[in-house]
């Protein structure tokens, strides 16, 4: 018999702050898909009461002014006794003097001091912030310079003490101070090698190698740097600094608990049940039974299982004797393997790509900027549409931009901007926009307890694109690989002798998109721009049944 015991819950509060950065508007910074992945896997296995029981406050793509006093504030809010986990996923940048900075969405790399967080003023707000217990990760390139926040006459002595705060703190990073850090695919889906290794190690309950049913900041960390010397073939190497008070920091429980290892019998109890007098044995027995009452699991499984082979092969006796303890307790109950989180209640996005290039002015602009408020309303006035729905507007000329971030709350009754015809056709820069606007938006929804199976993306347009077919078919490609939630298309030529159809056969009938995606060619009026609402309301009811 193999029982597992629930390590019982720590007492102390806790509290997790998890920043993420993906996209940036300085064209020098490379977009990172792993924070979108880094950010749903930490923020679930931190906010798992089974696993590490934190409060978490999750910030996706902030500003370098929304990261300050994000941190600024958390930080100042906590209190001696809880536990603080400060956690960010981005790109880490060194200035000429080999100082860390941590990049926002709006840092500019030629102004780092003014426009990034430098990992010094972080060290100082963790060196105010009350809570006695602090582990600070960082998953970001150059994240071992994290010790260069301390000043530069200090000795490694003082650095230590410096980076210990209080009682105690934990600093792990994903690489040395000269090292890059990586996304990958091999544990993560795409998320940071490091991260999706601590995520794992938490999330199986493998982290807890002692069997303990908790999982230390130590276990955690040699748990993911083995996994990334392993399977990332030694390209980083993840470092920690780990300052303790009279204690180890249990970051998380064991979701499955530790397996109960039979207490070995006193060699004096063992005589006494392999003694050749039925009386002897059945004094053992008894003793057996003061196991049974144990508060030690180990105690109780040893008991039960001598008891049963006692109950089976003794003299009658002996073994009616045995029975008779076992009848009286209940057996040993095997932890139950806990129940899989409750699944939030999907949400189906709808993003509307909308061609603004100069052939749309005048009638066909015009109709699209009347059908949009229509549309929405027609998915509102249906109750599941309404729940569902949740709306984002792209439009694209020679560029493309975001004229509606997509909001996480109902959007039936979203202002939307008026849309003015301008520039080329770049199919290109549409999908690369709406790529970016779906990774962050799906993660977005999972931090606020809401997921994104599918998304819904009406792709209209008047004509052939300007760019080379390598150009936007590669971008098309880029959309569609591994997107973090399945894409559904209704691609609509507006126009009469409709030019592009070709094109748009190829968006919706790769294997990538859901099958139900399709290509038509529309009137400007309302009854063909009505075709987006009608298409997205038959995906919901289709999705009604599963969901």
């Amino acid at each position: 018999m193999h029982l597992r015991h629930p390590a019982p819950k720590p007492a102390d509060p806790r509290a997790a702050l998890v920043l993420t950065t993906g996209a940036y508007a300085d064209e020098r910074l490379a977009r990172l898909r792993a924070p979108v992945v880094d950010a749903t896997g930490m923020t679930e296995v931190l906010g798992d009461a089974a696993i590490g029981g934190f409060e978490v406050t999750v910030v996706p793509d902030g500003t370098e002014v929304e990261v300050r006093r994000t941190v600024d504030r958390f930080l100042a809010e906590r209190t001696f006794d809880e536990l603080v986990v400060v956690y960010l996923s981005c790109h880490g940048l060194l200035d000429a003097r080999g100082r860390l900075y941590f990049a926002a969405t709006d840092t500019d790399r030629d102004r780092l001091p003014s426009t990034a967080v430098e990992a010094r003023w972080l060290l100082e707000r963790l060196d105010e912030c009350r809570a006695g217990r602090q582990v600070l990760i960082l998953d970001c390139c150059f994240s071992g310079a994290f010790d260069r926040g301390a000043k530069a006459a200090e000795t490694e002595v003082d650095l230590e003490r410096r980076l210990a705060g209080g009682r105690g703190r934990a600093v792990l990073t994903a690489s040395r101070a000269t090292e890059y850090s990586f996304e990958g695919e091999a544990l993560g889906r795409g998320g940071s090698v490091f991260t999706a290794a601590l995520v794992e190690g938490l999330r199986s309950g493998a982290a807890d190698r002692d069997n303990t049913g908790y999982v230390t900041v130590e276990d955690a960390f040699q748990y993911a740097a083995d996994r990334v010397r392993r399977d990332d073939g030694s390209t980083q190497t993840p470092q920690r600094w780990l300052f303790r008070g009279e204690d180890a920091i249990i970051l998380a429980r064991n979701p499955f608990g530790a397996t109960v290892v039979p207490t070995p019998l006193p060699e004096s109890l063992g005589a006494s049940l392999e003694s050749p007098l039925p009386f002897v044995r059945e004094g053992g027995v008894r003793t057996l039974g003061e196991w049974l009452s144990s508060t030690e699991p180990g105690q109780v499984l040893a008991a039960h299982q001598r008891l049963q082979l006692i109950a089976a092969q003794d003299a009658p006796l002996v073994a009616e004797r045995a029975r008779e303890l076992l009848r009286a307790v209940e057996p040993p109950p095997a932890v139950e393997e806990p129940a899989p989180p409750v699944r939030p209640a999907p949400v189906v996005p709808l993003y509307l790509v909308v061609d603004v290039s100069a052939s749309m002015a005048g009638r066909r602009i015009d109709a699209v900027n009347a059908a949009i408020p229509e549309i929405l309303r027609r998915i509102g006035d249906d109750p599941r549409g309404a729940e569902l729905l949740r709306f984002g507007l792209v439009d694209f000329g020679s560029q493309a931009h975001a004229v509606l971030a997509m909001s996480y709350e109902p959007a039936a009754s979203t202002p939307v901007p008026t849309l003015r015809a301008r520039g080329a056709t770049s199919y290109a820069a549409a999908f690369t926009l709406l790529r970016e606007q779906v990774d962050r938006d799906v993660a977005g929804l999972a931090a606020r307890g809401r997921a994104a199976d599918e998304v819904v993306v009406a792709f209209l347009t008047d004509g052939w694109p300007t760019d080379t077919n390598d150009q936007w078919i590669g971008a098309f490609e880029a959309l569609v690989d591994n997107p973090p939630a399945a894409l559904t298309v209704l691609a609509l030529g507006l126009g009469d002798g409709f030019a592009a159809a070709s094109a748009l056969a190829h968006v919706v009938g790769g294997p990538k998109v859901s099958e139900r995606s399709r290509a038509e060619e529309v009137s400007a009026d309302e009854s063909g721009l009505g075709r987006i609402a009608d298409f997205y309301l038959d995906v919901v009811a289709g999705l009604s049944v599963t969901h």
